[in-house]
């Protein structure tokens, strides 16, 4: 009696392959080093792609930097010519800033937060560690709030997560703002930054940021800091570095309130140190940042 011969899994791969190739080639590849640019409801958002020093192998998140107000991506440059972290490193140009459009509209957090999303998902980048600058640690925050599957942890430096402008200050503030002869104002301010421990040509890059943000862009910027929207107080639950300079009011206080949302978080004050901590003592950052990412998984 003969019987069927049976159908082992085997004879049927050949049928798959053409799937598994499908899969394989449809995959999105890296982005390649250099300047790129994504559009996020019709602006266009410029941001720079740096992996000198990075190892596929290793499979560890990238890095992507958020300047504060009045800055661009070029004030991430010691971080992306030195840092030795074998990751990609992302810096980007937020909506209103550097070589990115500056339409009319709101500025709130939200929607600049919305910008990163647009830059990691342009970068095919499933997940990264977002660090910010002052008013970059409220878009830092903003997008982890939004989108806490893309991120792996936050590096806030310098910015608060409460309110710190006073009502006379932003009174102040916005009438300046509505000068006519806006020009004059925007020199005044590039003038009046503390240069503190800075080189004369980091210097020169917070004088140029000031000077070429457009008026509307800093009526909207002051705008997002008035609204209660921008200081949420939700737990976060990423692991987070802060890093305050000792030149900031209230640190104490500051770390205490910090310490409500994040219970974790790791903080540090930096002595001797001015606002742009990344410009001003590049060195120490590096080495907090590094030690921070040794600390938890790689993805």
């Amino acid at each position: 009696m003969h019987f069927p011969k049976p159908l082992h899994a085997p004879a049927l791969w050949p049928f798959s392959l053409p799937l598994v190739l499908v899969q394989a080639c449809t995959m999105t590849p890296p982005m390649p080093a250099g300047t790129h640019s994504v559009t996020q409801d019709g602006n266009r958002l410029v941001f720079e792609i740096h992996d000198s020093n990075f190892e596929p192998e290793t499979n560890l998140a990238p890095i992507l930097f958020i300047h504060g107000w009045a800055g661009d991506r070029r004030h991430w440059h010691h971080q992306v010519e030195t840092l030795q972290l074998e990751r990609r490193l992302i810096s980007v140009d937020l909506l209103g800033h550097g070589d990115s459009d500056k339409p009319d509209g709101e500025y709130s957090m939200a929607r600049l937060a919305g910008g990163i999303l647009a830059v990691l998902e342009a970068a095919a980048i499933q997940r990264a560690v977002i660090v910010g600058h002052s008013n970059g640690v409220l878009v830092a925050r903003a997008f982890a709030l939004e989108h806490p599957e893309y991120t792996a942890a936050l590096v806030l430096l310098d910015g608060k997560l409460q309110p710190t402008l006073q009502p006379a200050v932003a009174e102040w503030m916005q009438s300046q703002f509505d000068v006519e002869d806006f020009t004059r104002v925007q020199d005044m301010m590039a003038r009046q930054l503390p240069r503190g421990g800075l080189s004369l040509e980091d210097y020169a890059l917070l004088q140029e940021g000031t000077a070429a943000t457009p008026r509307h862009v800093h009526k909207a910027g002051l705008e997002a800091m008035l609204d209660p929207a921008t200081f949420p107080e939700d737990p976060i639950t990423q692991p987070v570095l802060v890093i305050m300079a000792s030149s900031a009011k209230g640190n104490d206080e500051y770390e205490a309130y910090v310490r409500r949302l994040a219970p974790q978080v790791e903080y540090r004050v930096l002595d001797d140190c001015g606002h742009p901590i990344q410009l001003e003592q590049a060195e120490e950052f590096a080495q907090l940042l590094a030690s921070f990412l040794s600390e938890f998984p790689k993805r």
